[in-house]
């Protein structure tokens, strides 16, 4: 009786947490070429790549120095513009990492003796990058969207799964005009690294499909491309039924110790 208890409290537990979130997958376009999903400025001086594929749109940037001087952006005069507000690509901020190892004897069944060792390093993004020639740069200064997008229809329905019957999902299509996300990439590079003679790239993007589905990334008939990210939102069914869950397994296991 307590094995089949158990089992059903197991696979209870797991249909209810099944399907709390929902995802949408959102793609973007740009006026800048594409390369294998990255956005791609190239000219006679600099190879600038982006890519936004991950969680809540990682702005990814590379910068390839193409010429045989050394190259310098400037961060803090380089941002994401979004609905005509400027957020900087760099922050005057340092991030401290720790890391934490211990261990504990026991002396006697009341007595025991502990010790542990903390090691930190104090991480502050650099401002000014220097780009050797022929080398590149990389980094993720920022993410640009966390929260689920509100879209109203027109909309289609379309499988997001292979399976009979398959999972469905709702896909919204975008232009540049009606897209629900626009911003601008500026950036500010100089070949000397006081900034006399400062030169610049503005590229614009926009998301032109959404597909909103209950089903995470490896389960998708469609690959995630480096245009496209990711935003989830736990519903609020799912939170209802995680708590119902959780009393469940408390009730279940109480009664397994009778």
């Amino acid at each position: 009786m307590k094995t089949l208890l158990y089992f059903a409290i197991l696979i209870t537990t797991e249909s209810t947490f099944s399907g709390c979130s929902r995802y949408q997958y959102a793609s973007l376009q740009s006026d800048l070429p594409k390369a294998m999903g990255n956005a791609i400025l190239e000219n006679d001086t600099a190879r600038v790549t982006y890519t936004f594929k991950g969680k809540n749109c990682p702005v990814q940037i590379q910068v390839a120095n193409k010429g045989n001087k050394p190259l310098y952006i400037d961060w803090k005069k380089s941002a994401l513009i979004i609905a005509d507000q400027r957020i900087s690509y760099w922050e005057d901020k340092t991030i401290l990492n720790t890391t934490t190892r211990g261990y504990e004897v026991e002396l006697t069944k009341t007595v025991s003796s502990s010790s542990a060792t903390t090691k930190g390093e104090l991480i502050k993004n650099e401002q000014v990058s220097f780009i050797p020639p022929k080398s590149f740069v990389s980094v993720v200064p920022l993410t640009a969207k966390s929260s689920f997008f509100k879209l109203a229809k027109p909309e289609q329905r379309i499988a997001v799964t292979n399976g009979d019957p398959p999972l469905m999902g709702i896909r919204h299509s975008f232009g540049p005009e009606n897209s629900p996300m626009k911003f601008r990439s500026y950036l500010t590079l100089s070949f000397d690294q006081n900034f006399d003679h400062s030169f610049s790239y503005d590229n614009q993007f926009w998301v032109s499909e959404i597909i909103e589905t209950g089903m995470s990334a490896p389960g998708l008939n469609f690959p995630i491309t480096n245009d496209q990210f990711t935003i989830e939102k736990t519903t609020g069914f799912g939170t209802f039924m995680g708590g119902l869950a959780a009393v469940a397994v408390l009730v279940g296991l109480v009664a397994l110790k009778r």
